[in-house]
């Protein structure tokens, strides 16, 4: 995978999917995950606080914004600054989370629901929006030549370090981190039934196989045997 000099990974340059960490709430991280729709131009899930000219020269390169998108009630805290940036483009939340992106995050903008967006993907990009959550949650995939790259959101996690003291002792008990685990401790959180969406998850990865994984939080996944250490870790887990 190339990394340009902003920090963003090319997963397939073709299909103009990409990814780039950025910081929030000190020293954790969170991924931006950038795909090509059917009308040419990008899909942006979880948008990054901080947009360096440099960077947004980068992803100009491979389409002009079409959409973007808080894949639920967390990943709102970049809206701002790229509606500031990308002026009219539309902004898109799933339903549940919108209640609480107003509540936190009052400067962020009209969101448009999820399933508005949904005409735009075209046949090589699927989002499945979760039933049953407390705040909107969300996971993207999206087919391209060399294969399938799913976008997690906060329902798989893959965080190498854990965070210092009393919340590195919570993610550790909650067996979120580190490595590539079920991110449980946002799960708790943001769905009413944890189980259900992890098996949502399966039986989706089950019927679309991948062969990369962008979780929401931490590196990404691209090994060999990946699409069934997936699978078998999210069987476990139900």
């Amino acid at each position: 995978m190339e990394t340009t000099s902003s920090g963003w990974t090319i997963l397939d340059r073709e299909a103009g999917v990409l990814t780039r960490e950025y910081r929030f709430a000190g020293n954790a991280t969170a991924r931006t995950f950038v795909a090509r729709m059917d009308d040419g131009t990008l899909l942006v899930t979880s948008p990054s606080i901080e947009l360096s000219d440099e960077a947004a020269a980068e992803l100009s390169d491979f389409g002009t914004i079409g959409a973007i998108v808080a894949p639920n009630g967390f990943h709102h805290l970049g809206h701002a600054t790229w509606r500031k940036r990308f002026g009219d483009v539309p902004h898109y939340a799933p339903a549940r989370a919108l209640p609480r992106i107003a509540r936190k995050n009052p400067n962020v903008g009209e969101l448009l629901p999820l399933d508005r967006l949904a005409a735009r993907l075209g046949d090589s990009i699927g989002i499945h929006e979760v039933d049953n959550t407390r705040c909107g949650e969300s996971w993207t995939w999206v087919t391209t030549p060399t294969g399938r790259i799913y976008y997690t959101s906060d329902v798989l996690a893959n965080i190498q370090t854990l965070p210092p003291a009393l919340m590195g002792l919570v993610f550790r008990f909650t067996k979120s981190a580190p490595g590539y685990r079920p991110f449980h401790l946002a799960l708790r959180f943001i769905v009413k039934d944890s189980k259900a969406t992890l098996r949502a998850l399966r039986d989706d990865i089950e019927a679309r196989p991948l062969t990369v994984v962008v979780p929401g939080h931490g590196d990404v996944l691209a090994e060999h045997g990946l699409q069934a250490r997936t699978v078998d870790m999210l069987q476990a887990a139900v």
